[in-house]
């Protein structure tokens, strides 16, 4: 088996949310957040696996296994300095703008704003592109979008811990 599609997105692009969207949505798949930040984790486990990924590290960590990767992915966009004041809240390390809008666009696949995940209208094409399926559960789809997803203060915390 092989990972079955991606979700990529720079830090604070909604790639949490769309973890939880995915996993809602797909019972008995597994969508898989931040794969890379677990050491035990690698591409070849992730090749071999029936999993799906919604990622911010994969596509600079492992730039030729995802630009090669023949699954179905998506790419989310959100402005540099929303992500920046974003990451500056929680106290972790700014991104560079050109090295994350160069790594991102380097991707072949769907390319949308981040907040094309909550409105129902384009969350379609999003989840159709991933999965070729429809999505089943809109009200659960609308529940979800009425939260703030995002990682525990514990994840945060050991994110600062790595960077210091």
């Amino acid at each position: 088996m092989t990972v079955k599609f991606m979700v990529l997105g720079a830090p604070r692009s909604g790639t949490t949310w769309a973890a939880n969207w995915l996993n809602q949505q797909l019972p008995g798949e597994c969508v898989l957040h931040d794969p890379f930040m677990n050491p035990t984790i690698n591409t070849t486990v992730l090749d071999i696996c029936k999993y799906a990924i919604s990622c911010t590290s994969s596509v600079i960590q492992h730039p030729d296994w995802v630009l090669n990767h023949p699954c179905p992915k998506v790419i989310l966009h959100r402005d540099f300095a929303e992500i920046n004041r974003s990451l500056n809240k929680l106290g972790l390390p700014m991104v560079v703008p050109d090295f994350w809008d160069h790594a991102l666009w380097a991707v072949r696949g769907l390319h949308v704003p981040w907040t094309d995940l909550f409105r129902y209208h384009t969350a379609v094409g999003i989840f159709a592109h991933l999965t070729g399926k429809l999505i089943k559960d809109r009200a659960g789809y609308e529940q979800l979008c009425a939260m703030n997803v995002q990682p525990s203060a514990k994840i945060i915390e050991e994110l600062k811990s790595r960077v210091r």
